[in-house]
């Protein structure tokens, strides 16, 4: 038997003095930081992905977060839809995106799981699945047999994967777009050079001018767009990386060859096209950033705790022990967190992140107010009329989460056409060079 690799085999993370063993039956003992990395490392590998290992890219070396978060913590944000029952969840510890892909295989090979979508950018998971076959409670440990975090929808999870993406979409652009300003000058004169002359004294600095400045905006900007042809082609499909690194890497190389053999180079076409894909990208990227900014905004209206009112007292309890037909007091300042009807009181409401309403609006007794409005003046007692999870804004950024998560009819159409236009263009190409 022989021993593989100076780090954890699961989290890529020092082995510290005593490291873990483990055979993997095939003649090679695995060496884990920890019993918790062998015990994920055996659960992957059982299941029939250890792909994860060679998939990952990204990824952040240490051993999985741990959670004591008690299960009945997440009833309150399942929902039974007939024989159906869906849960979403923030799950922490997605270190690349690999993760989404081990989730979401791990998740559907269990007997029960209808549907397991895994959000990247908001890091949330929405399964779908039949409590006949499996519980909850089967669901949260399953999840963190994996080595991952669930939460209840409602925590956060930190900066957004998209925030991250946006920012580094914002520096590559940058950087592209300042050294292709700088080619098209040199450019410039080789294109009028071209049709009017000019001296090979001249004519030889400037082309190589033009790859220097070329080449940081082929390896640098595009670096996004070769690393997603390599898994492209590692994992034996066509996508649209594949397309816009080829014409890319076709007019570097080729303008590389005609500096040693006097044709004419075109390291500008391979900057412009890495240029504005890039914009089109960080466009993209600021779109979704967006969304997720106001799915945050929606997400803080809520308080988490409410002023119940019970036998006369009022009592500060979390949001998740008020149940519909309970009385909560909300004063001048305050959120109104849960959607009800005013039993006695009036209060000043405003509701514009629902209605728009740019106007607080008055409440009297038997008037109906939403969860997440603003009481911005008097005082009165709400008769619940739905729990949390069932509320307006809980709906909301639900559907909005779930509008995140699911590609449009458009998208899946892309999808499929991109299988086939990809091939088509190559076979053109390829045509129009013989």
């Amino acid at each position: 038997m022989r021993e593989r690799g100076d780090t954890c085999a699961h989290c890529a993370g020092s082995l510290g003095k005593s490291p873990v063993l483990w055979e993997d039956g095939e003649g090679k003992v695995l060496r884990f930081c920890c019993p918790g990395c062998l015990s994920v490392y055996r659960v992957i590998h059982g299941a029939g992905l250890s792909a994860f290992y060679e998939r990952r890219e990204g990824w952040v070396p240490g051993p999985p977060e741990e959670s004591d978060i008690p299960i009945r913590a997440f009833e309150k944000g399942l929902i039974r839809k007939g024989d159906r029952s869906e849960v979403t969840l923030a799950v922490g510890g997605i270190r690349c995106a690999s993760c989404v892909w081990l989730i979401e295989r791990f998740l559907s090979g269990i007997k029960g799981v209808i549907s397991a979508r895994m959000n990247f950018a908001t890091q949330r998971l929405t399964l779908t699945f039949d409590e006949k076959v499996l519980s909850l409670e089967e669901v949260v440990e399953s999840i963190r047999s994996l080595g991952y975090v669930p939460r209840p929808s409602r925590a956060g999870t930190g900066e957004s994967v998209s925030s991250r993406e946006r920012r580094d979409l914002l520096i590559r652009f940058g950087t592209s777009a300042f050294f292709t300003m700088q080619l098209m000058i040199v450019t410039a004169a080789l294109y009028a050079g071209y049709f009017r002359g000019i001296e090979e004294t001249y004519r030889g600095p400037f082309r190589v001018v033009a790859l220097l400045l070329a080449t940081p905006v082929l390896f640098y900007g595009g670096y996004p767009f070769l690393r997603g042809t390599l898994r492209s082609l590692s994992a034996r499909a066509l996508s649209m990386d594949v397309l816009i690194a080829l014409g890319a890497c076709a007019a570097y190389f080729y303008s590389l060859a005609m500096l040693f053999t006097g044709g004419e180079v075109y390291f500008d076409t391979a900057a412009t096209i890495v240029t504005l894909i890039l914009l089109g990208r960080y466009l993209e990227s600021s779109a979704r950033v967006k969304a997720e900014e106001t799915l945050e905004h929606l997400t803080g209206l809520i308080p988490d705790t409410a002023l119940r009112v019970k036998e006369g007292r009022e009592e500060e309890v979390p949001l998740e022990e008020i149940n519909p037909g309970d009385r909560i007091r909300v004063r001048a300042g305050e959120r109104i967190p849960l959607d009800g009807t005013i039993s006695d009181g009036s209060i000043l409401v405003d509701q514009s992140h629902v209605t728009g309403e740019p106007l607080p609006l008055l409440k009297e007794a038997g008037d109906v107010v939403l969860g997440g409005s603003l009481a911005t003046d008097g005082a009165a007692t709400v008769v619940v009329t739905s729990p949390a999870e069932e509320s307006t804004v809980s709906r909301i950024i639900s559907l909005l989460e779930r509008v995140k998560g699911e590609k449009s009819p458009i998208q899946r159409l892309a999808d499929r056409v991109v299988g086939v236009f990809v091939p088509a263009v190559l076979a053109l190409a390829a045509g129009t060079f013989f």
